[in-house]
């Protein structure tokens, strides 16, 4: 705190003198949302890697693990791993054990957790057979251009870089790679981008993405111009 009550003045500052404060307030409101950080429990297993690969059972019997997993954790005020690594949920969500002898038999699954819970652990198992499996939330759009649509990807980087360095700030801050390549790809840039950035940038790369300007070099530097 001796140090960041300090930066947060002066960076408070440079905003308001910036005139950017206004771009702080969808981003404090997303990080503050008590939603982002306490996620429903029954989401879990779509955070426990590999389980959208799981067979429809072993997704059910995943979804239960992690619902469980989760819950017990956060009652004991413990991380997830001490209660059961990932790798264990998805063993157990792939073999489908019925009996402590066979969750014995699993190399991931030791002693200690059989003897703490492994009747719970199976009871999961079995009553997953019962329910019906989850489905992965959609992630964003994965993109795969052509070398025309890569090439105006490129095109859509060179106007970020451009009003990067007029607002000084990052590039990547703007927008990233698979931003613009969904951008290339024919979704707006209102659509791909959110607040201050897409005030910022998305009427002029929509513009150049659509055709009605051009990237022109004058007097040996880059340049965006319209129709």
């Amino acid at each position: 705190m001796r140090y960041l009550v300090p930066l947060y003045e002066r960076i408070h500052a440079e905003l308001a003198e910036r005139g950017r404060l206004g771009w702080l307030e969808p981003e404090f409101a997303r990080l503050t949302d008590p939603k982002r950080y306490d996620p429903p429990a029954a989401d879990a297993w779509q955070r426990v890697k590999g389980g959208d690969r799981l067979p429809d059972r072993g997704r059910a019997t995943l979804q239960a693990l992690a619902e469980w997993r989760e819950n017990t954790a956060r009652d004991q005020d413990v991380p997830r791993g001490r209660i059961a690594r990932d790798d264990v949920l998805i063993d157990i969500a792939r073999s489908q054990p019925k009996s402590r002898a066979q969750l014995g038999q699993m190399r991931s699954v030791r002693g200690p957790l059989i003897d703490r819970h492994g009747d719970r652990l199976l009871e999961l198992v079995a009553e997953s057979k019962k329910t019906k499996p989850p489905v992965a939330a959609k992630r964003g759009r994965q993109v795969t251009l052509n070398a025309a649509g890569e090439a105006l990807a490129d095109a859509l980087s060179a106007v970020i870089r451009l009003r990067a360095e007029e607002v000084d700030l990052n590039p990547a801050s703007l927008a990233s790679r698979k931003d613009l390549a969904r951008i290339a790809s024919g979704e707006a840039a209102h659509d791909v981008l959110a607040g201050w950035r897409a005030g910022l940038v998305a009427d002029e790369l929509d513009a150049l993405a659509s055709g009605r300007s051009m990237l022109r070099v004058e007097q040996g530097r880059l340049a965006v111009r319209g129709d």
